[in-house]
């Protein structure tokens, strides 16, 4: 029964080499499965250069990629989200903004 504590000992020094990796660098492909270099990945604009899986980015990433720089100007940036018919499922609408981080109006009624 040593190769119990074989593995165990491997498991040890593994669990070491992960604690040395700093969080962010890697990303792991959705498509594929691929271990990606996070620059790399940025330079291939969040596509995959194994598989061609294109990886999912933020609004202001895209508006960055379409419009040349400084050049973005957001309008209505105060709109809110109202609740006008106090719409519940299994938590009221204004509940679900404030959990996601979003401002919300509460309702008009």
């Amino acid at each position: 029964m040593s190769w119990f504590k074989k593995t165990h000992f491997g498991f040890k020094i593994q669990r070491q080499r992960e604690r040395d990796t700093p969080d962010g660098l890697w990303r792991k492909c959705d498509g594929c499965g691929e271990i990606l270099y996070v620059k790399d990945l940025e330079r291939n604009l969040l596509v995959c250069s194994k598989c061609n899986f294109h990886f999912r980015i933020g609004s202001r990433d895209y508006v960055t990629l379409l419009t040349d720089p400084h050049s973005f100007e957001e309008l209505f940036a105060s709109i809110t989200s109202t609740d006008p018919l106090t719409f519940k499922d299994t938590k009221r609408y204004v509940d679900r903004l404030k959990e996601i981080g979003g401002r919300a109006v509460s309702t008009s009624r």
